[in-house]
């Protein structure tokens, strides 16, 4: 069975809290992974709420290391997920444009044998 996952987490603490969350889990015996995106943006309609799935191509446990590059890309409201150079989903009303987080954090839920090194965090103004 796959690995459980690593949890990366931005959100607005100050108001109606607001989050993105995006989890990223190998897949077993040579099977793709998966991306789980949750967002919840409780001052405002129609932006992404809930949880959706996707594929994460290439991401298995069944190589010893086994890097992968996840990338959040937001213009305005569009959010889009990349596993390396794929782009696995896209929300056009992701996240509400002027919203700003404040806080970040990292949850890998496993056994202790898992592990993740997480390397190169960048956030960029493009």
């Amino acid at each position: 069975m796959g690995a459980r996952g690593l949890t990366f987490k931005l959100s607005r603490t100050a108001g109606p809290a607001s989050f993105l969350s995006v989890r990223i889990r190998p897949g077993f015996d040579g099977r793709e992974g998966e991306v789980v995106v949750e967002g919840q943006f409780p001052s405002t309609q129609g932006y992404l709420s809930g949880t959706k799935y996707a594929a994460a191509p290439g991401f298995s446990n069944n190589a010893v290391n086994n890097r992968v590059t996840v990338t959040l890309r937001k213009k305005g409201d569009l959010l889009q997920v990349f596993v390396g150079q794929s782009k696995v989903a896209e929300y056009e009303k992701g996240i509400p444009a002027n919203l700003q987080f404040d806080a970040m954090m990292f949850d890998l839920s496993g056994p202790p044998d898992d592990r993740m090194f997480i390397s190169n965090i960048r956030i960029a103004n493009n």
